[in-house]
């Protein structure tokens, strides 16, 4: 390879890292602080630049070297580092002879001798792979919300059931016709039930409709800190950029709404990107642990805004979408469990999706310790699943507090939300202080850890203890309650 070869693939090779690094900064970083970077030489690993002034070097080493190096390393097909240098450094011009003398001597070796061969020289042409591997990262880039997507979080992995068979309904809707239905869409629950999963498949089935599409999904807590960044660090350029990235995309979905709360600043920013995407029709999605009003500390104009368009609730399954879960989770299993186990882990498990899930793989670990299950009886392959859970044959399930909510919910035909809400109403305030006394007597958990579970601070649950405590002294019917939640919750 002559010189002219070499510095032309070093070239190209630098400019289609540039081109790759356009699709994730913005203008003003690419042009201050990537395009003022000279290629000078390949290294055994890696490629040397001149930064052309130490400011250069110091923010390009603090905030995109990994940026720079992960292209450079997918172009290449192996890892590669860069190296930075700039005029002030005492041996600048060294390092520039030594790196450019180390290049040609590899291009001048013998044809008979080994040939050492420069990290993106493979059988297919340069030109050809580049141009691969670009529109593949814009096609990834395009395609899946800047890599936030989990592909199992599909509208076909959604086990539908009557606790999220209407939110379900409205995910759909917005599909079909995003921005002109349903805007926003609230999806509100307790943790683990499927929030974050429906989220996900909405942006899948949108952009698998429409890959042109701008699809951006992200955790209010990402969002938060992407913003506070901008803030603190960014030029006025930058922060323009900022706004304008989440201002012009087509879908908007932020996950865990709830922490924004509080946060003048980011309700600031919140408030007119959701303004500015719903003047222009585009989709908001937005999911929380409560309804909107209920949410401490949220500024009453964003509450209207989040309750102009369908709120819908996630509640804790059934028994029946329980088992509907557990054999959708086994299809990639290896091994199969009988019916008369999956009904167990549904009837025991009973709080959420997640610590269902979990259930199940302790289960599964334990009955392949155990060589499978062909050669057990009922009886032993029950066992199994008693120690694989921690539960005693004639004794308890370890109860959670979501557990006892959801059955103080179920006996008063009540929703398990209502229980954390900020009603008043003397239907769900009583229901709710019994909750809290079941909570703080059956469980070992803290009086802070129950008020956590409820949204109420730890006297408010000390208060709740003390009054049903009173109320069942003279009170025969909340007695009566009491009892039989104490009867359900211990011996099922």
């Amino acid at each position: 390879m002559v010189i002219g070869e070499i510095m032309s693939d070093l070239t190209m090779v630098w400019n289609e890292v540039i081109d790759m690094l356009d699709i994730q900064l913005n203008r003003i970083q690419l042009k201050n602080w990537v395009q003022p970077l000279i290629p000078i030489a390949f290294l055994d690993d890696g490629m040397l630049l001149d930064s052309t002034s130490a400011f250069i070097q110091s923010m390009v080493e603090k905030k995109y070297k990994q940026d720079i190096e992960k292209c450079l390393s997918y172009i290449c097909e192996t890892p590669m580092h860069i190296e930075l240098i700039n005029p002030s450094m005492a041996d600048y011009e060294m390092r520039i002879k030594d790196a450019q003398k180390a290049e040609i001597e590899v291009s001048e070796q013998p044809t008979d001798a080994p040939q050492q061969t420069l990290p993106f020289e493979k059988d297919q042409s340069l030109t050809e792979k580049i141009k691969e591997k670009k529109d593949f990262l814009e096609q990834q880039h395009r395609y899946n919300g800047y890599n936030t997507l989990n592909p199992k979080y599909t509208m076909d992995s959604f086990v539908r059931g009557a606790s999220n068979d209407f939110a379900y309904a409205t995910a759909v809707a917005v599909i079909r016709a995003p921005g002109r239905v349903y805007n926003p869409l609230f999806i509100y629950g307790l943790s683990g039930l499927g929030k974050t999963h429906l989220m996900q498949a909405i942006a899948h089935e949108i952009l698998a409709t429409d890959p042109q599409k701008k699809v951006l999904y992200i955790t209010s807590e990402n969002f938060m800190n992407e913003m506070i960044a901008v803030i603190e660090n960014g030029t006025n350029a930058e922060k323009e950029n900022f706004r304008h990235k989440y201002r012009s995309i087509d879908v908007l979905l932020i996950d865990d709404i709830q922490f924004i709360a509080g946060k003048k600043a980011t309700m600031e920013e919140v408030f007119h990107t959701f303004n500015d995407l719903k003047e222009a029709g585009k989709q908001i999605v937005l999911s929380a642990d409560k309804p909107p009003k209920e949410l401490k500390n949220l500024e009453d104009r964003l509450v209207t805004r989040f309750e102009g368009g369908m709120t819908v609730d996630i509640q804790q399954p059934d028994f029946e979408t329980r088992v509907a879960i557990l054999n959708h989770k086994m299809k990639g299993e290896s091994m199969e469990l009988p019916q008369y186990i999956i009904a167990f882990i549904a009837n025991n498990i009973t709080a959420n999706i997640r610590e269902l899930e979990g259930a199940l793989l302790r289960v599964l670990a334990y009955f392949r310790f155990k060589e499978g299950t062909e050669e057990l009886s009922k009886d032993e392959a029950m066992a199994i699943a008693r120690e694989a859970l921690k539960i005693e044959e004639y004794g308890e399930s370890r109860l959670t507090l979501e557990e006892i909510i959801r059955r103080v919910s179920e006996y008063y035909n009540l929703k398990a939300n209502d229980m954390v809400s900020k009603s008043r109403q003397s239907a769900i305030v009583l229901p709710r202080q019994i909750a809290m006394y079941l909570c703080r007597d059956l469980t070992n958990e803290s009086l802070v850890a129950i008020g956590r579970c409820f949204s109420r601070d730890h006297t408010t649950i000390m208060h709740a203890v003390d009054k049903i405590t009173e109320r069942m002294e003279k009170d025969e019917s909340v007695k009566e309650d009491v009892n039989a939640l104490v009867t359900q919750l211990t011996h099922t």
